[in-house]
């Protein structure tokens, strides 16, 4: 059942504070659908849409449309006391590979990897991307479609979830999953990352590095472990494709780099916040003083050349 809806008032504060850190905070625009000079606009629109929000969950879809709009995966809303389908996830995760939608991992055991799912309480699942898209919106199609599964169990009322599949023997069938609690020991099983593994493809001369994740420290570690010993070799390849993200991994960057290279660069619409953090000397602003900015110094690092990444790390 779901919880005491949120009165009027704290609709509108949620949405007043939001407009306000983002308008004060944000920094990623480049990929955003609006535009910081156009919040003023968005901001009337989603202050009645807020109003006359009729459940909880409404008021939900409200926020995440909002953030949908800044196409920004660190960017989010979540309400803990939202019906209890919503705390649930699928057992089930899917991979696109052009146009089809192939099974990643199911925690029940009943989808294979590399089944073809056709549809999913009798829709396809990119009619199902295509109608979350509001509210799942980002820049990278790959993440939009990792957090499609985020989204489903909200807009699925039913205790099981019914699949129709394509198997490796060309056979399809219908079957009915469960949903999964998030604290499903199967549920972390199946999202749990592997480790990070090393080999050579040439002896002393092409080494390979894949890292699944910078979610825990030990999967960079191993990663500097990997590199100190390949270190000889004429090229290390890192493989961080599917890497599901984490704390940037600073000691593997100063690992791969064998000549100085800046770090990060912050810019932010209010001065003053930079200011405070760096000081107001060391700001620079372009010509239209639209933001400021502040360059870091460049970062001395030690490493063995000729370092090859399959995708940046950045």
């Amino acid at each position: 059942m779901e919880e005491q809806h949120l009165n009027v008032e704290r609709r509108v504060l949620i949405v007043s504070e939001t407009f306000r850190l983002i308008e004060r905070s944000f920094a990623h625009w480049d990929d955003a659908k609006v535009k910081p000079d156009d919040l003023d606009q968005v901001v009337e629109e989603f202050y009645k849409k807020a109003v006359e929000a009729e459940t909880r969950f409404d008021f939900a879809k409200v926020m995440w449309e909002l953030y949908g709009l800044l196409r920004n995966a660190h960017s989010g809303y979540s309400d803990t006391l939202l019906p209890e389908c919503g705390n649930e996830i699928l057992s089930f995760s899917l991979l696109k590979l052009k146009e089809e939608w192939v099974v990643n991992r199911d925690a029940a055991n009943v989808l294979k990897p590399g089944d073809l799912v056709l549809s999913i309480e009798g829709k396809s699942p990119s009619e199902w991307s295509k109608e979350l898209e509001i509210y799942t919106g980002l820049a990278n199609s790959t993440s939009q479609h990792s957090r499609m599964e985020f989204f489903l169990p909200y807009f699925i009322q039913s205790k099981s979830i019914e699949v129709e599949f394509e198997d490796q023997t060309h056979s399809r069938k219908i079957v009915m999953l469960p949903r999964l609690a998030r604290n499903d020991e199967r549920f972390h099983v199946m999202n749990q990352p592997s480790e990070t593994e090393g080999k050579w493809i040439q002896k002393d001369k092409v080494a390979y590095i894949r890292i699944p994740s910078f979610g825990e420290p030990h999967y960079e570690n191993r990663a500097v472990e990997f590199v100190q010993e390949y270190g000889h070799a004429q090229a290390i390849i890192v493989d961080v494709r599917g890497n599901s993200g984490g704390s940037t991994p600073s000691e593997l960057t100063r690992k791969l780099m064998d000549r100085p290279y800046r770090w990060w660069i912050e810019q932010s619409r209010h001065p003053e916040w930079l200011g405070k953090r760096h000081g107001s000397r060391d700001l620079h602003f372009p010509e239209n003083y639209s933001y400021a900015e502040w360059r870091p110094n460049w970062q001395n690092l030690r490493m063995k050349k000729n370092a090859i990444t399959d995708r940046s790390f950045f």
